[in-house]
């Protein structure tokens, strides 16, 4: 009997767990078409660490696009941007890149506090994956750690497969190395 109350429990756990990821999808991007998803938000791009994964450049790209989708971008290439009350309170979504970093305890709990309140928080590979080595809390908050490339840096292909989603729209199979 234990084991299908556990089994209840887990169907009920993903039932709840879903809705709740379908409620928060639909209030980020809508239900319908939205265009306009970034028109008036404020975001915070942080960016520095580790040279090799090239921040300044996916700043180039990334902060003029959020511009031309209509966003407020504040831009800060330090991590104490964190710890201004102001700004954390006015901002929508964080979009960190920052690699190999070394956060105090005063810019983490800050971070945390406003990611907990509601804003955003978005990045990619290591620079939001191993943005700080030695802060727990925030591996918790991303979700893991980057630990290493699965057989080093290797060629393959990326396959998309959902070409009908407003994210994929657009995009075909490439080829990386990494």
């Amino acid at each position: 009997m234990k084991f299908y109350k556990k089994l209840l429990f887990i169907f009920f756990g993903v039932i709840i767990y879903s809705l709740n990821c379908k409620a928060a999808i639909e209030t980020s991007y809508g239900t319908d078409n939205d265009k306009d998803t970034l028109k008036g938000k404020k975001v915070l791009y942080v960016y520095g660490g580790w040279d090799g994964h090239e921040p300044e450049q996916c700043r180039d790209i990334f902060v003029p696009w959020l511009k031309s989708e209509g966003a407020e971008v504040f831009v800060f290439d330090n991590l104490s941007c964190y710890t201004d009350s102001v700004l954390m309170k006015s901002i929508n979504l964080i979009i960190q890149h920052f690699t190999q970093g070394v956060i105090s305890p005063e810019q983490e709990r800050a971070l945390l506090n406003t990611v907990k309140r509601g804003v955003g928080l978005a990045g990619w590979h290591r620079g939001t994956g191993d943005s700080f080595r030695m802060n727990v809390e925030f591996q918790y908050m991303v979700g893991g750690q980057w630990v290493a490339h699965p057989g080093n840096v290797i060629p393959y292909k990326v396959n998309i497969v959902n070409t009908k989603d407003k994210i994929t729209s657009g995009l075909k199979d490439f080829n990386m190395k990494s």
